[in-house]
């Protein structure tokens, strides 16, 4: 069943130490803040869904549930931070293979793979959004995505 109203926020989670988990959980929680503010939104995040629950799903689990959550939402969000292997990367490849409104949220382009860099002129509903932090200009962005996905 889709669910009309969900963001699936993807962000590389095991390759980074505690520490970095630690900070990337900080982000990610609000980047999740102003999802939902004001909102009939809800989000699923599994890096946050990691901290939570103090470790890691097994591979099959993770599969089954995240592209379960990423068919069934109706926006999907990249925040990926630095250039690193990541399931991340598998779950962008499914969302856009679902043709899913997608948002990268990334420090530098040439962190971002080379096909998806060129995925906002070759595609719709494809945006890639370069920043240091969470700045108020990245608030705007996250609120014109929220926008176009809950609008009729």
């Amino acid at each position: 069943m889709k669910n009309e109203n969900e963001i699936f926020i993807s962000s590389p989670v095991s390759s980074f130490s505690d520490v970095e988990l630690d900070q990337l959980t900080f982000i990610l929680e609000r980047v999740q803040n102003q999802l939902l503010k004001n909102t009939q939104l809800k989000t699923y995040c599994a890096a946050i869904e990691v901290k939570k629950n103090n470790g890691f799903d097994s591979p099959e689990d993770s599969v089954i549930e995240d592209l379960k959550k990423i068919t069934n939402c109706s926006g999907f969000l990249l925040f990926y931070p630095k250039k690193v292997a990541s399931s991340a990367l598998i779950e962008l490849g499914y969302a856009v293979a679902l043709k899913k409104p997608i948002l990268i949220i990334a420090s530098d382009a040439n962190d971002i793979p080379f096909m998806a860099r060129g995925m906002p002129t070759t595609l719709e509903d494809f945006t890639i959004h370069l920043t240091k932090n969470i700045d108020d200009y990245t608030i705007h962005k996250l609120k014109k995505f929220v926008d176009s996905i809950t609008s009729p």
